[in-house]
């Protein structure tokens, strides 16, 4: 896979906000070099996959890997997927 330029720019929604800040935070805790202003903008030489992974290693690491496990069932129960684990 290819890294290419994200960038993400504040736009006055608190929720898409919020995630710029949270995506900071991953970026930080992982020591990913990224260009920011500070204020306006952060730009990262990733790709969207490897963005994902980011921020699932980071809850990983947070919040357990049984805090994932039961996002995941969660959701195929709300699909209505059969599991069995």
């Amino acid at each position: 896979m290819r890294k290419e330029e994200l960038t993400f720019t504040p736009t006055g929604n608190f929720q898409y906000d919020l995630g710029i800040l949270g995506l900071k935070k991953v970026l930080d805790f992982f020591e990913f070099k990224y260009k920011s202003d500070g204020n306006f903008y952060i730009s990262i030489q990733r790709n969207t996959y490897q963005l994902l992974e980011d921020i699932i290693a980071k809850l990983t690491l947070d919040q357990g890997i049984d805090y994932i496990k039961e996002k995941i069932i969660d959701d195929l129960k709300k699909r209505k997927r059969i599991i069995r684990i």
